[in-house]
């Protein structure tokens, strides 16, 4: 079994999102689904002196949500996933 298949998504996977693709953002106990409606794209952060992804999701209610991602500090950002991680009972 490959498990990297079950990793939140890393800073190189995260630049390959398209719109209209599903994702889910998990964390702390809870899975929020979202639509990707801008793809990301990527600027250069002088102050970090690092690359950052930005883009736009939707929520199932309809809530614009915007994402960052700094390249290097991505264990600091949203954990984004393909699929629901928590099993809500």
């Amino acid at each position: 079994m490959n498990f990297n298949n079950y990793s939140s998504f890393n800073y190189d996977r995260l630049k390959k999102l398209k719109i209209c693709d599903i994702i889910y953002e998990c964390s702390g106990g809870y899975n929020v689904k979202l639509e990707v409606v801008q793809i990301p794209y990527e600027q250069y952060n002088t102050h970090l002196k690092a690359n950052q992804l930005k883009w736009v999701c939707i929520n199932e209610n309809n809530e614009r949500q915007n994402f960052l991602v700094t390249k290097g500090l991505e264990h600091y950002g949203p954990k984004i996933y393909s699929f629901p991680v928590y099993i809500i009972f």
